[in-house]
């Protein structure tokens, strides 16, 4: 999520890192909602660090 997300969202965010078994949550500086768009190979590239 990015860090200028509503309040709601970032909740909404971390309840379902929380329920998903391996999930982790990732809180972008400075980002809002559409880092998948504006920075899509920088996002994807974080997502698969992991894997």
């Amino acid at each position: 999520m990015g860090e200028k997300e509503p309040k709601a969202m970032k909740e909404s965010a971390k309840d379902i890192a929380k329920a998903l078994p391996n999930a982790k949550g990732i809180l972008f500086k400075g980002l809002r909602h559409d880092i998948p768009w504006k920075l899509s190979d920088d996002f994807n590239r974080t997502i698969r660090m992991d894997q």
